[in-house]
Protein backbone atom coordinates (compact mmCIF):
# COMPACT_ATOMS: atom_id res chain seq x y z
CA UNK A 1 0.00 0.00 0.00
CA UNK A 2 0.88 3.65 0.19
CA UNK A 3 2.00 5.66 3.18
CA UNK A 4 4.36 4.83 6.03
CA UNK A 5 4.74 1.36 7.51
CA UNK A 6 2.58 0.67 10.55
CA UNK A 7 3.75 2.63 13.58
CA UNK A 8 6.00 5.00 11.64
CA UNK A 9 5.57 8.77 11.70
CA UNK A 10 5.50 9.87 8.08
CA UNK A 11 5.17 13.63 8.34
CA UNK A 12 3.12 16.62 9.28
CA UNK A 13 -0.13 17.78 7.74
CA UNK A 14 0.53 21.50 7.38
CA UNK A 15 -1.93 23.80 9.13
CA UNK A 16 -3.28 26.23 6.49
CA UNK A 17 -2.11 29.75 7.28
CA UNK A 18 -2.79 33.27 6.10
CA UNK A 19 -0.89 34.36 2.98
CA UNK A 20 -0.20 37.73 4.63
CA UNK A 21 1.15 36.12 7.82
CA UNK A 22 2.36 32.50 7.57
CA UNK A 23 2.35 32.26 11.39
CA UNK A 24 -1.39 33.00 11.62
CA UNK A 25 -3.70 29.99 11.20
CA UNK A 26 -6.49 30.86 8.77
CA UNK A 27 -8.48 27.66 9.42
CA UNK A 28 -9.70 25.85 12.54
CA UNK A 29 -9.41 22.14 13.26
CA UNK A 30 -12.63 20.47 12.12
CA UNK A 31 -14.86 19.32 14.99
CA UNK A 32 -14.77 15.74 13.69
CA UNK A 33 -11.06 15.44 14.59
CA UNK A 34 -10.75 17.91 17.49
CA UNK A 35 -9.40 16.00 20.53
CA UNK A 36 -8.95 13.05 18.18
CA UNK A 37 -5.39 11.94 18.87
CA UNK A 38 -4.82 8.41 17.53
CA UNK A 39 -7.97 8.64 15.38
CA UNK A 40 -7.94 7.21 11.84
CA UNK A 41 -8.49 9.66 8.99
CA UNK A 42 -9.09 8.58 5.41
CA UNK A 43 -8.72 10.45 2.14
CA UNK A 44 -11.65 12.87 1.86
CA UNK A 45 -12.28 13.23 5.62
CA UNK A 46 -12.60 16.77 6.98
CA UNK A 47 -9.46 18.25 8.59
CA UNK A 48 -9.97 21.99 8.78
CA UNK A 49 -12.84 24.48 8.51
CA UNK A 50 -12.96 28.24 7.85
CA UNK A 51 -15.32 30.57 9.66
CA UNK A 52 -17.24 30.74 6.35
CA UNK A 53 -17.96 26.99 6.66
CA UNK A 54 -15.60 25.95 3.86
CA UNK A 55 -14.05 22.55 4.66
CA UNK A 56 -10.54 21.42 3.77
CA UNK A 57 -10.35 17.62 3.43
CA UNK A 58 -7.45 15.20 3.76
CA UNK A 59 -5.87 14.73 0.34
CA UNK A 60 -4.19 11.37 0.93
CA UNK A 61 -0.69 12.87 0.81
CA UNK A 62 0.59 10.57 3.60
CA UNK A 63 -1.35 7.48 2.51
CA UNK A 64 -5.01 6.64 2.01
CA UNK A 65 -5.53 6.16 5.75
CA UNK A 66 -3.47 7.74 8.56
CA UNK A 67 -3.63 7.94 12.33
CA UNK A 68 -3.45 11.47 13.68
CA UNK A 69 -1.38 12.50 16.69
CA UNK A 70 -0.97 15.91 18.34
CA UNK A 71 -4.26 17.24 16.94
CA UNK A 72 -4.53 20.99 17.60
CA UNK A 73 -1.44 21.11 19.83
CA UNK A 74 -0.44 24.73 20.39
CA UNK A 75 3.25 24.08 19.72
CA UNK A 76 2.47 23.02 16.15
CA UNK A 77 0.24 25.91 15.02
CA UNK A 78 2.90 27.89 13.24
CA UNK A 79 4.44 27.10 9.88
CA UNK A 80 7.83 27.75 11.50
CA UNK A 81 7.14 24.94 14.01
CA UNK A 82 7.95 22.34 11.38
Amino acid sequence: GTGAPSGEISGKIQWPSSQENPNFPEWMVHSSIQDGDFQKVKTGDALFVKSSGEVLRYDGSHGEEVILIFVNEGGYYYESSG
